[in-house]
């Protein structure tokens, strides 16, 4: 028997109306604002934004999620404030899996707060996209280490997995983040560590695609900040971007 997911969305398009959230489910953790517009590009885009109840991801967390954008939709998924993960013991570890679905002409955005893991935090996360080939979506992932007594004591394990896929399970790219504690005494030079990943999917691949790359690489530079863009290895032309604070095998 498959566990019904915590939160279950789509955005569907009317005729009459656009784009409306047609479905809304949500249990414990996740609390849901209402549907409303706030951008103009795309003029019909519907945005809504999820809420933690609990404000952190626990070690008894098997989390699933499920958002689709269907034909000719256009949705945006954000949340309130990043969300932290605590210390768990040894032999626990918090999951938390997403099936994101954009149908033919659909237009997602998909960009949560980071997640804030704390000393002794384990967390295994993936994330399935599965895109019409005229679909579009832009998908953010981040992470901030952060040890609130700055003695550079680091997270247990932090695991993530992303694949995308046509809807017929064609599989287009997989992409596998596996770290293990950082250095010992990281904190001590400096007090944050934050990674980010953006995913552009579109159909083509415009020529104004590397001069975007190299804009957001120098924009993105900095002192202790590394960055990078690059096409996806596909012919099927996603853009990904990678954003890094500082080093420790995180960019």
């Amino acid at each position: 028997m498959t566990a019904a997911p915590h939160m279950d969305l789509a955005f569907t398009h009317h005729p009459v109306v656009g784009t409306h959230l047609s479905r809304r489910l949500a249990r414990y953790p996740f609390v849901l604002t209402g549907a409303f517009r706030i951008d103009e590009q795309p003029a019909d885009m519907v945005t809504t934004i999820v809420q933690s109840a609990s404000g952190t991801l626990l070690g008894v967390d098997r989390l699933l999620q499920k958002i689709l954008v269907g034909a000719g939709a256009s949705g945006h998924v954000t949340s309130q404030a990043a969300l932290a993960v605590h210390r768990m013991d040894e032999a626990i570890t918090a999951e938390d899996h997403i099936t994101l679905s954009v149908e033919a002409g659909g237009f997602l955005e998909y960009l949560p707060a980071p997640r804030v893991l704390f000393p002794g935090s384990a967390l295994n996360q993936s994330m399935a996209i599965d895109i019409a080939e005229d679909g579009t979506a832009v998908i953010g992932d981040s992470f901030i280490v952060y040890d609130p007594e700055h003695r550079g004591a680091s997270f247990r394990h932090y695991k993530s997995a992303v694949a995308i896929r046509r809807p017929n399970g064609q599989l287009l790219a997989v992409d596998h983040f596996d770290l293990r504690r950082l250095p010992s005494g990281y904190g001590k030079s400096f007090r944050v560590i934050a990674y980010g990943t953006l995913l552009i999917l579109i159909k083509d691949k415009p020529e104004g695609f590397a001069v975007l790359g190299r804009s957001i690489e120098t924009a993105a530079q900095g002192k202790g900040r590394i960055a990078a863009a690059s096409l996806l290895p596909s012919s099927h032309g996603p853009f990904n971007t990678d954003r890094g604070r500082r080093r420790s095998g995180l960019a």
